[in-house]
């Protein structure tokens, strides 16, 4: 009986996991494509890992070098879609609800069923997703795991050795993909430090930090032999660890005060914004119930968990002094505290076979499970591409005329990666082949220089609003006189209609 429990359980959690997907991540097979510059611009660098070329040599981006080595492994697995990005993705989420499924059971024995789909649709839905296969959605499952772990260790005083290992290497896999998603490792750290300090247990602490410092460098020794044998380590790290930290940030200038107050102000946009209220009203409801609610089931040394993981955790995502839509998605991490609220709150009645009711059944699961597909529809940024074909999409308009030339080499002028090397399956031949948001001015100077000389046959630009062709041309007049327009298209991205216009050397 309680094996079919077990696989009732996982059927649950894997549909949970896959049918919000489905619905509202672009790299779902129902979506013509994922239009996501972000996205396109790992996919194109891990494609080039996968074909021999070296990422910050042969590619300008400042990610980590895990991030590239996934998107060449979905790569793999499909050329010209993302595929293998939404199995990830699937992967992911249904790791991430099984970790909060294990937290939940540390505090009751029933099944919370009708939790599951609320948290996967909340996520998805929310405007922190964006347009899916963010690293922050990503890494949802692995900082599962280390706040799983840790309130365990409070409420069983246990840990396990390769439980501290994997901790370590899996804050090592975070630290080389995108830094400012390990925040939460700085207080799990933090907090056993404090723990084994207060136990007295000096000695398990040394052994635990050793063991987890040998976990991180497990995760770190790969890319280091990798980019010091193929003569690139300088680049490795000037790019992704100095100019991140020195010329990405907004904050590497200002007084701590002032940096401060930026974080403050970049975590309050996007727990403010609208499109994110299914995910910060019940973090927020959440945390705030666990810390003040009357459960001798939960100790004080929870409740201060609780609050400094959630702090240090935005300390970290917002460190950048950016508010871009997706940072905040890592705070979805915590809708846990919003299910151990649940579970508090139906210990407290004492008509058991109500709560019976509201807990074992499927059909809660059934009928959260429906309004979440009912308010998705509705509030999704997404499902609005849902309804396009890919010849209406100016990547395959695009493509179809880049595949009949002998020479596809592009330049994605003043703007992020489009998409159009992933549909043409191609690998760009220029390492300012796009621009990012580590100095932006720096490579547009860069790029006028090869519209100057000609170096690629077509180039592509993109603007914020609806224009026609001749408002095109007197906006990019620097590139008219080399290049001709041979394609205008509009197509609507992150709420707007934008301009998407294919040119060719004269």
């Amino acid at each position: 009986m309680k094996r079919e429990k077990s696989l009732f359980s996982y059927i649950y959690i894997f549909l949970a996991s896959f049918i919000p997907l489905l619905l509202c991540s672009k790299c779902s097979f129902i979506y013509p494509f994922n239009d996501w510059y972000d996205i396109n611009i790992l996919f194109t660098i891990g494609k080039g890992m996968m074909t021999g070329k070296i990422p910050y040599v042969d590619f300008i981006d400042h990610k980590g070098p895990y991030c590239y080595l996934l998107t060449g492994l979905a790569y793999k697995f499909s050329h010209t879609t993302f595929a293998g990005i939404f199995i990830v993705e699937v992967i992911c989420m249904f790791l991430f609800l099984l970790l909060i499924n294990d937290t939940i059971k540390l505090y009751s024995d029933k099944n919370y069923f009708g939790l599951f789909p609320f948290v996967s649709f909340a996520i998805v839905s929310s405007r922190g997703f964006v347009h899916g296969g963010s690293m922050e959605e990503l890494s949802l499952p692995i900082l599962m795991f280390a706040l799983y772990t840790l309130i365990r260790y409070i409420r069983k005083n246990e840990i396990s050795y390769p439980v501290i290992l994997l901790n370590g290497f899996l804050a090592g896999v975070l630290f080389w993909s995108k830094f400012t998603l390990v925040g939460l490792f700085l207080a799990w750290v933090i907090l056993f430090a404090v723990f084994y300090i207060i136990n007295k247990k000096y000695s398990e602490l040394l052994k635990s930090a050793i063991i987890f410092l040998i976990g991180f460098i497990i995760a770190t020794l790969p890319w280091i032999i990798y980019f010091t044998f193929k003569n690139s380590l300088n680049d490795f790290l000037g790019i992704y660890l100095i100019n991140n930290i020195f010329g990405y940030t907004n904050e590497a200038k200002l007084s701590f005060n002032d940096k401060f107050e930026l974080i403050i102000k970049c975590a309050l946009k996007f727990y403010k914004t609208k499109g994110n209220l299914l995910i910060t009203l019940p973090v927020f409801l959440g945390i705030l119930g666990v810390v003040i609610f009357p459960s001798k089931k939960i100790s004080l040394k929870e409740r201060i968990t609780a609050l400094i993981t959630f702090a240090i955790t935005n300390l970290g995502i917002f460190y950048s002094g950016h508010a871009h839509d997706y940072y905040g998605l890592v705070s979805a991490l915590f809708l846990v505290y919003f299910c151990i609220l649940t579970v508090l709150i139906a210990d407290k009645f004492k008509d058991k076979k109500l709560i019976d009711k509201f807990t074992n059944k499927p059909y809660i699961f059934a009928i959260v499970f429906v309004i979440g597909i009912v308010i998705s529809l509705f509030i999704s940024d997404n499902v609005y591409l849902i309804k396009y074909h890919k010849k209406d999409l100016p990547q395959y308009r695009f493509a179809k005329i880049i595949s009949e030339s002998d020479d596809k080499s592009i330049l994605n002028y003043a703007f992020m990666d489009c998409g159009i090397y992933t549909v043409l399956d191609t690998v760009p031949e220029i390492r300012e082949y796009c621009t990012t948001n580590l100095d932006y001015y720096g490579l547009v100077a860069k790029q006028q220089k090869f519209v100057d000389n000609k170096t690629t046959k077509y180039v592509i630009t993109w603007n914020e609003s609806p224009l026609n062709q001749d408002e095109v041309l007197n906006v990019y007049s620097n590139i008219s006189n080399n290049y001709e327009i041979i394609e205008l298209c509009h197509m609507v991205n992150e709420g707007s209609a934008r301009t998407y216009t294919l040119w060719q050397r004269k």
